[in-house]
Parts: structure tokens; sequence; C-alpha cells
């Protein structure tokens, strides 16, 4: 009977020995994971407030440095990205659309001329210059409630400097800047279409800065439903 006491006792205080040892080793295994992880985070992470999505193709594929003109932070903002608006449901020139292939929408004629003014751009901004006039894009979306079977292409251009992955996202994104502006003046989005065609179709030739900033524009496309 003593013997069974005295084992029994000996296999508790081995037991509570194994527990408290794994115990500690666990305890040690964690504190390296914390240190190593706080190490990998101080080498590859940076600050969190740093990081944000890739926004656009040059920023993923990478450009060539002579051509390559970075957009200021300011500019990279993602939240006027995200406020994009969604292209209107029909296809212009799809099978049963209203709405007819590109080809078809024109240049303003000498009446609206001075309605669809060519809006301009500093470099690498997607927001209009100084110049744009808020009470211009407010007449214009005000005409578009008027005529509610006009359609605008709004094309977005840019200069020759930079890539042309690189413009093609620039020009795309004044060309959505511009629709949006109209969207939240009152145009009916299905109106509006936008595309970018980046440094493809320049306004003027040259390699000045006065060329260049003729070419930092959002230029309109119109066709009237009325008027086929």
């Amino acid at each position: 009977m003593k013997k069974t006491i005295i084992l029994t006792c000996v296999s508790l205080l081995l037991c509570t020995s194994c527990t408290s040892t794994l115990t500690k080793l666990s305890n040690k295994a964690n504190n390296a994971f914390m240190v190593m992880r706080s190490k990998a985070n101080a080498l590859f992470d940076r600050d969190i407030d740093d990081q944000r999505l890739v926004v656009t193709s040059s920023e993923f594929f990478g450009a060539n440095e002579e051509e390559f003109i970075p957009l200021n932070e300011e500019e990279m903002n993602t939240k006027i990205v995200s406020r994009a608006i969604p292209q209107p449901a029909q296809t212009p020139g799809a099978e049963g659309s209203s709405v007819p292939a590109i080809a078809k929408f024109k240049k303003p004629g000498n009446s609206l001329s001075s309605l669809f003014k060519t809006i301009y751009f500093n470099t690498d901004q997607y927001t209009p210059n100084a110049a744009t006039s808020k009470m211009d894009m407010q007449k214009l979306a005000t005409y578009l409630k008027k005529h509610p079977s006009t359609y605008i292409f709004v094309e977005g251009h840019c200069d020759e400097r930079a890539s042309e992955s690189y413009n093609l996202a620039l020009g795309t994104k004044r060309a959505g800047a511009i629709r949006t502006i109209l969207v939240n003046y009152g145009a009916n989005p299905n109106q509006l279409y936008s595309i970018s065609y980046g440094k493809e179709r320049p306004a003027v030739a040259g390699k000045s800065k006065a060329v260049f900033a003729k070419n930092r524009r959002v230029e309109f496309k119109i066709y009237d439903g009325h008027n086929k």
C-alpha cells in the first residue's frame, strides 16, 4: 500500500514538472515568434499608412525612368478614383442599343462650341486647372438635362511625355473626373461615356511647354438622337 502511494506521488510530481516545462517552452517559442514578426514588420511593412493599392498600370509594370512623370501625392489620392461613376449600361454600337458607335459622335457644331469647351489640365493632374469655370460645367450639365436624347463621349488626352500605358491611365482619370463633375451637377450618367486616347491624338504638334499645355485636355464628342 505504501509503495502504491509513493509511486502515485512521484507520478504527480513528474506530470506537474512536465507541464511546467512545456509551458515555459511554449512561452519562449511565442516570445521568439513575436520578436521575429516585429523584425519582419520593421524590414518590410514600414508604416501601414504608407501602403496603398496600385492605381495605374504604369505602377504595376514599371516605366522608363526618362519618360515617367509621377503624379504628386495629392493627385494620387485613391478617394477620387473610388468615386468614379460606372459607364452606362448601353454599349455604343451594340445590337439593340439606342446609342450608336463612337464613329457617329461628332465634334460640337458652331452653335454648341461655346458650350462644349475644351478643358485643360496641369501636368500629371486630372482635375481641371484654374482656368476652367464651374459655371461652364454647370451650364453643360443643364444642357444635358434639357436634351435627354443627346449623348456625349468625354475624351481624355495627354501630352507626349511619359509612356503609352501611363498616359492611357491618366487620360482615363481626366475623362472620368469631368464625367463625375457633370453628374454631380445633375447630368444623367447614362448620357455620358468616357474614353482615353492617352497621347495618341495630340491637338497640336511640337515639344514646347505651350504645345504640351494644349494637349493636356478633355474634349467632347456628341450625338443627338433627334438629328440622326
